[in-house]
């Protein structure tokens, strides 16, 4: 009696070189958060907030209805970037927020304008001029002095440009009802309600 082989279907179930290759590391689809101090273009880790802010108090933290201000503020240097390179300069995530009170052209957010104590009103989309809305809603400034900027024509240069606030302790901005963070580039943005 003849024996008779195995179809090709299925010798390529069971031949190993016929296989495809074991995928070795994680496979698609499953994630695996990482968590980091910096990221690049090429990563995504969930970023943690520099070393240094673990050092101080937060200070005294007034209720939510106890805040005078509801404007996003912002307060940072100008370090974090290569401010020797024009190019770098102008899309420094932080050039470009500090720049926000003074833009032109008009921008177009959601927003609920009709809230009212306990109901809040419908979201609509909403046009104004950029610098309208940054009023309105944003305290962006630079805090000190230009730093890291290579010369001093270039430090000049940025002084000129930008408006300048001192240092604001941690009761002063516990104050404040929206504390914004700024991660690398892309500009990114993270809204921190404080209760």
């Amino acid at each position: 009696m003849r024996r008779s082989r195995p179809s090709s279907s299925v010798r390529a179930r069971t031949d190993p070189l016929s296989r495809p290759p074991r995928r070795t590391g994680p496979r698609p689809g499953v994630i695996f958060p990482l968590f980091s101090f910096t990221t690049s273009s090429l990563t995504s880790d969930i970023l943690l907030p520099p070393l240094e802010q673990y050092e101080r108090s937060p200070g005294p933290d007034p209720s939510w209805s106890d805040k005078k201000h509801d404007k996003a503020l912002w307060r940072g240097s100008t370090t974090g970037g290569d401010l020797t390179n024009a190019h770098a300069r102008k899309y420094s995530q932080r050039m470009r927020l500090a720049r926000l009170p003074g833009a032109t052209g008009t921008v177009t957010v959601p927003l609920a304008l009709h809230d009212r104590e306990g109901a809040p009103g419908p979201v609509v989309q909403h046009t104004a001029p950029a610098s309208e809305f940054a009023d309105a809603y944003l305290d962006v400034m630079f805090s000190g002095g230009p730093a890291q900027c290579g010369d001093e024509a270039t430090c000049a240069k940025i002084e000129r440009e930008f408006e300048w606030d001192g240092y604001m302790s941690e009761a002063e901005q516990n104050e404040v009802r929206l504390l914004v963070a700024l991660f690398p580039a892309p500009l990114k943005i993270e809204l921190t309600l404080r209760s």
